[in-house]
C-alpha cells in the first residue's frame, strides 16, 4: 500500500510462485514431522513451509533489527532478522539451516543437499544464517 516498512512491523510473507502461499512456521517439533530426513535434529527448531491461506500468527513475521533498534524505516539493502509470530515461540527467528538428505521422502527429487527454512531459538548458530537482506524485486 506504499507505507514503509518499519522495524517492529508484523509482516506475512507471500510467495511469488501461485502455487506456494505465506510463509508459515508448522508447530510441531521438526523431529516428529520429519525424524531421520533431516541431518539436523534439534528438537527447538520448527520448520518452515508455504501455506496457500495464512494461518494467523504462524504466517506472521516480525521484522527485527540486528543493532536491536525498534523504530524507524528499514531501507533497502538492510539486514534484518524475522522474529517468529506464534506467541510462544517470539524469541525464534527465521534461519537457513538444516541439510535434507537427498533421495529421501519429500526430498527424492533432490540431487544434492539442500538447506531447509527453519526458525531457531539459537541466534548465529551457523554465523549469519538468521540475517535476511532487504532488496527490491527486479
Amino acid at each position: 500500500d506504499g507505507t514503509p516498512l518499519k522495524y517492529g512491523d508484523k509482516i506475512q510473507l507471500l510467495n511469488a510462485y501461485t502455487e506456494a502461499g505465506y510463509l508459515d512456521v508448522w508447530s510441531d517439533k521438526l523431529a516428529s514431522i520429519y525424524g531421520p530426513l533431516l541431518t539436523k535434529k534439534d528438537e527447538t527448531d520448527y520448520p518452515v513451509f508455504a501455506s496457500k491461506n495464512p494461518r494467523g500468527a504462524s504466517s506472521t513475521w516480525t521484522v527485527t533489527a540486528l543493532d536491536g533498534k525498534t523504530t524507524g524505516e528499514v531501507k533497502e539493502g538492510a539486514v534484518i532478522k524475522l522474529a517468529d509470530g506464534t506467541p510462544e515461540h517470539s524469541d525464534h527467528f527465521l534461519e537457513a539451516n538444516g541439510h535434507v538428505t537427498a533421495g529421501k521422502g519429500p526430498f527424492a527429487d533432490y540431487k544434492d543437499s539442500k538447506l531447509m527454512v527453519f526458525t531457531t531459538d539459537k541466534e548465529g548458530f551457523h554465523a549469519g544464517s538468521e540475517q535476511w537482506q532487504i532488496t527490491l524485486k527486479k
